[in-house]
């Protein structure tokens, strides 16, 4: 892809976010433009983004001209109509998540993890999914400050967080009442916080919660618990609905199909038991997990598979995550996973 100059469309839109800063600033426009302008045409040739590019260096130089985040919108709130989230703005609003399991626990540890929140972001990413404790993958147990602290620097990405409080808590907390108490301090530590969704449970089955143990807080966004894979989530259900589909064909991409009868209040068949659940925003955000080798049934190096399945998710639901290998232990994606999670969310336009 050729370099766009300055004098040409591209440029003249970086020399238009440019301007305003440093008439925002009340600095004269200086020599120290070009480096901002160039750098920003030289990542738009590698990566074609215009906006994303420009938005990403336009914190860098707002920040050395002593100003806020342009990005930063007045409010981040969303709230629920039928099976959409919806924004102040009455506009819907569409999911495009990344799991990134490790986040909090690498940025409690002193890491450096704005490399990892620019790559998901470039790629199309608007909510990271984060454990709020592990024990296999890793063992921690997060504090509140520290979470606080992450929707603090997600939201001058104007990116959403999506704590998932309990994971494998039979080793950690397999005590109901702690568990109780835990998820009590996670809402009021995040409550005020306008760029927050919680998860009570990563697939309750297994984790050791039972989630009809708990009461939706009023306060957050919040779903009850995604089920295994091809399982139905916790019920009735919460705010909204996570669901996790199975990772052999065809249900791969057919899964989708379900999650839309249970976002529906439609009878979802379980062990020949039929349930309703509440109707509600569905986002589908553990299906089969992309890597830099295949691993049948589980992992999957194909592009187009992630566009098909991200559509099927917008059309029948909210929006989807994207679940990756790298994305376990909050790594950078290798060249594989990253063009499939540019497909994942291009099919969540």
């Amino acid at each position: 892809m050729a370099l766009p100059y300055p004098g040409d469309t591209i440029g003249q839109r970086i020399s238009e976010a440019l301007f305003a800063d440093y008439a925002e600033a009340n600095v004269q426009p200086n020599s120290g433009m070009g480096v901002w302008l160039w750098r920003c045409a030289w990542d738009i040739g590698q990566n074609g983004d215009v906006e994303q590019t420009i938005a990403k260096h336009r914190r860098e130089w707002r920040l050395a001209l002593g100003l806020t985040n342009p990005n930063q919108p007045t409010s981040m709130r969303l709230h629920i109509e039928g099976r959409r989230f919806v924004d102040e703005a009455g506009s819907e609003w569409v999911w495009k998540g990344t799991t990134d399991f490790l986040l909090g626990h690498r940025l409690a540890n002193g890491e450096n993890i704005t490399p990892i929140i620019e790559q998901r972001m470039a790629a199309g990413a608007n909510v990271f999914r984060v454990l709020g404790m592990a024990h296999n993958i890793a063992d921690f147990i997060l504090g509140w400050v520290g979470l606080v602290n992450l929707a603090g620097l997600l939201r001058t990405y104007n990116a959403y967080l999506e704590l998932t409080v309990f994971a494998d808590a039979q080793y950690k907390m397999p005590s109901q009442l702690d568990q109780r108490t835990h998820f009590d301090l996670a809402v009021a530590a995040l409550r005020n916080e306008p760029n927050v969704f919680l998860e009570l449970v990563n697939e309750y089955p297994q984790n050791g919660v039972s989630p009809a143990g708990f009461i939706a807080p009023h306060e957050l966004l919040a779903a009850q618990g995604s089920g295994l894979g091809d399982r139905g989530p916790a019920w009735p259900g919460w705010s909204y609905h996570t669901f996790h589909e199975r990772r052999d064909w065809p249900k791969v991409i057919g899964a989708a199909v379900d999650g839309f009868d249970i976002s529906t209040g439609l009878p979802y068949f379980e062990n020949g038991v039929a349930r309703v659940y509440k109707v509600a925003p569905i986002v589908f955000d553990e299906g089969i997990g992309f890597a830099e080798f295949d691993q049948p049934g589980r992992r999957s190096t194909d592009s187009r598979l992630a566009r098909l399945m991200a559509l099927s998710y917008r059309l029948l639901g909210a929006g989807g995550t994207f679940h990756s290998e790298a994305g376990l232990r909050s790594e950078l994606w290798g060249p594989i996973q990253q063009q499939c999670a540019v497909e994942f969310y291009r099919g969540l336009q």
